[in-house]
């Protein structure tokens, strides 16, 4: 398709799990490649942090130090209101320098019967079970 459509030229390599997470980090192997990021936690800042300069899992090697800059002034700011201004702030920079493209974002579903009770929704989408009881019917 990015062929057809774009006149790229491309090669697919599908690597076991486990040679892909120490692969991942040689960029000299890659120019483009698909990564997926799950929050396990609920904050923009489990998303930007990926990009910081010196994270580990910076795979494309991002560097601006005016978003590292935002970032760590919003970790520091205990205002919610100005804290995520500066996290707006530092992904609509990100976002101009491109160095991913987001293509789509995960959902999940969940079908819980109404007598169900103690299901907590969370980032990671786990659900504890000994919070669970069920309603007298």
């Amino acid at each position: 398709m990015w062929r057809e459509t774009l006149g790229i030229e491309t090669e697919l390599i599908d690597e076991e799990y486990r040679v892909f997470l120490q692969s991942r980090h040689d960029r000299s192997r890659w120019d483009v490649a698909r990564l997926a990021w799950s929050a396990d936690f609920n904050d923009a800042s489990n998303f930007l942090d990926t990009l910081r300069a010196h994270s580990s899992n910076n795979d494309p090697g991002y560097t601006n130090a005016a978003f590292d800059n935002l970032l760590d002034a919003a970790a520091a700011n205990a205002d919610s209101a100005r804290r995520r201004e500066l996290l707006e702030s530092s992904e609509r920079l990100m976002l101009t320098d491109y160095p991913i493209v987001p293509l789509y974002f995960l959902v999940s579903k969940r079908l819980i019967k109404p007598y169900v009770q103690g299901v907590v929704a969370n980032p990671m989408n786990r659900i504890r079970s000994q919070a669970l009881s069920m309603q007298a019917r």
